[in-house]
């Protein structure tokens, strides 16, 4: 069971026109005002599916991860494999595209069609020791012919289920359940001792990245919000180390259509922190800007912002 360190309270605003970040002053007033100071604990992760057939077919030997050196018997297909194994040094792992719960049983859905490429380590360049992960780089049938670097550089990454964010193995989820890829970016100085020692650290302090849908590299950072859930948890990482929250947001919705407050019932959207003047001439205060909805609300379970430019700031209760 999780036990937050900070719970948050912030009215669900609704902006769609462009506008700034002011990742300083969220960060500070996040940190500050609003409490974020430490990190949450959840329960570990269980359930996961058996194997299958379909997912025994792949098996790959991989040398590298780094883009850079990346070699044409590196390139695998993928496509609808549930769980191909990966190998590094004769020690094999199996990643997955994506886990769906049905009935209390967990499965594993298949990766697309055309999945063929390389899977590499991305690294961010905003420096956190955890802010990095393992993608897929689709190739392009027509690129073949070139050069690795160059089909590399003119390949897509694979797209997750959502459509909007790239598939991902996080750090904090390679470190905690992938020792193979683990000792993989160790040994190719993808990740420094020192930065296994901040992630190991984070680790330690009860997070499970498994349980965590949302783990933001800079606060202001886009991220998908299921509607549905009024009390997201959040991992935040920051220069300092890393926070873990409970949001505490309540979307306007009818009382009649709600009881108890438990969100929306139904959508998601694409949105991010900001700060923004919600009363006129009063200071300002976070918010979660709307830069796209993913999966339209259903006019009977909740009342928002529709318009371009709306804003939407009374909060429930």
């Amino acid at each position: 069971m999780l036990t937050p360190l900070a719970l948050i309270d912030i009215a669900f605003v609704c902006l769609l026109e462009a506008a700034n970040n002011h990742e300083a002053s969220i960060r500070a007033q996040l940190q500050s005002h609003l409490g974020l100071r430490g990190i949450s604990s959840v329960a570990p992760d269980q359930d996961m599916p058996p194997e299958t057939k379909a997912s025994r077919k792949a098996s790959r030997v991989l040398s590298s991860l780094d883009p850079s050196t990346l070699k044409a018997e590196e390139c695998v297909d993928i496509s609808g494999t549930q769980r191909p194994t990966l190998r590094f040094k004769l020690t094999p792992t199996k990643v997955h595209y994506r886990l769906v719960r049905e009935g209390g049983r967990a499965r594993c859905v298949p990766f697309p069609p055309g999945t063929r490429g390389f899977f590499y380590f991305h690294r961010s360049l905003r420096g956190h020791a955890a802010a990095g992960e393992i993608r897929f780089r689709v190739l392009r049938g027509e690129n073949a012919p070139l050069p690795i670097s160059e089909a590399f550089a003119l390949g897509s990454d694979l797209i997750s289920q959502n459509r909007i964010t790239p598939w991902r193995v996080h750090v904090l989820n390679v470190f905690r359940s992938y020792p193979a890829i683990r000792a993989q970016l160790l040994a190719e100085g993808l990740v420094s001792e020192v930065q296994a020692g901040q992630i190991d650290a984070i680790l330690a302090s009860g997070v499970n990245p498994g349980r965590l849908r949302i783990i933001l590299e800079n606060i202001a950072d886009p991220f998908i919000w299921d509607l549905r859930n009024y009390r997201p948890v959040l991992l935040i990482l920051d220069q300092e180390g890393a926070f873990s929250a409970w949001l505490n947001i309540y979307p306007v919705i009818p009382l009649d259509l709600a009881p108890n407050w438990t969100g929306t019932r139904s959508g998601k959207a694409l949105v991010r922190f900001e700060l923004a003047e919600v009363e006129p001439g009063g200071p300002p205060k976070v918010v979660i800007r709307v830069l796209k909805i993913i999966e339209p609300l259903k006019p009977e379970n909740a009342e928002i912002a529709n318009e371009d430019g709306a804003m939407v700031n009374h909060k429930v209760g």
